[in-house]
């Protein structure tokens, strides 16, 4: 509990795209699949250094959704580190 920032209701357009996904995660119509081709060198350090700035910045970054007695909760952590174990 020290590491939460905040707890606020979830949205009802939050709860039906949770129960949506829920119900059939492979064929959820709430998901976004795209990707980019940048030609550029890549720095692995300075896209980690990135989105470590991102998520202190942007708590919509630190959020997650809690069930709790069938009531749907939105909670911030303060804190959130990220493992991005695909670059390690």
């Amino acid at each position: 509990m020290n590491n939460i920032e905040d707890i606020y209701p979830a949205t009802y357009l939050q709860k039906g795209m949770l129960i949506e996904t829920a119900k059939d995660p492979l064929n959820s119509t709430y998901h976004d699949v795209f990707a980019y081709k940048i030609k550029s060198k890549f720095h692995k350090e300075k896209f980690k250094k990135t989105w470590r700035y991102l998520i202190r910045r942007h708590e919509l970054l630190r959020a997650g959704f809690e069930f709790v007695d069938g009531e749907c909760y939105v909670f911030v952590c303060k804190n959130k580190e990220v493992k991005l174990s695909i670059l390690e």
